[in-house]
């Protein structure tokens, strides 16, 4: 277990300076890098997941309570934090009921859906990315309940000096990534002095 503020620490040894603040932000950045790097690498052996350990949950310590959007007549959540950006929205793992046990199924045209006999889709309920707002196009009144939201490296809403599970190997690939955006870099030799 490590935290951000660890590796951050560690790339300001390394580097021998260093805003921490920065180095933070750089941390996530790199972090959600090599998750992204992994995942493409699994994808070419036909693996198509997601390590747990690179996904957090919301709405457990504080409600994700929705909202309902007057103009449209939808409720919706704004979304607690940025994740990573994955093919078929990969990077939102799960949406449901805070005490649901079946995720939500993610519907990008919910107009294209809305009368056909499909659009009861088992009778899931669906959810929408718009922004930073995550619409629920089937949710009514009488259905509203608080959302439990899990995403892969969303780490906006984290503590920086809280512990996560980040192997070694990962650690590794953060801190050289972060080290060599910082480093400072060698200036080319001029060939032409003429």
């Amino acid at each position: 277990m490590v935290s951000l503020f660890k590796i951050a620490e560690k790339c300001q040894v390394l580097l021998g300076k260093g805003d921490i603040q920065s180095l933070i932000s750089s941390v996530k950045d790199a972090y959600a890098t090599v998750v992204q790097k992994e995942f493409y690498e699994n994808k070419a052996d036909g693996d198509n997941s997601i390590a747990g350990e690179h996904i957090y949950t919301f709405g457990k310590k504080s409600a994700l309570t929705p909202i309902l959007d007057i103009t449209t007549d939808e409720y919706y959540i704004i979304n607690p934090s940025s994740f990573i950006s994955l093919p078929h929205q990969i990077g939102i793992q799960w949406v449901s009921f805070v005490k649901d046990k079946r995720s939500w199924i993610e519907v990008s045209n919910w107009g294209l859906w809305q009368d056909l006999k499909a659009s009861i889709l088992g009778n899931n309920n669906t959810f929408r990315i718009e922004g930073i707002k995550i619409y629920f196009p089937r949710m009514t009144n009488a259905s509203v309940g608080d959302i439990l939201l899990k995403m892969v490296v969303a780490l906006d809403e984290v503590d920086s000096r809280e512990n996560l599970n980040i192997s070694a190997n990962i650690q590794d690939q953060i801190v050289s990534m972060v080290v060599a955006k910082f480093a400072p870099q060698e200036k080319p030799i001029p060939t032409n002095l003429a």
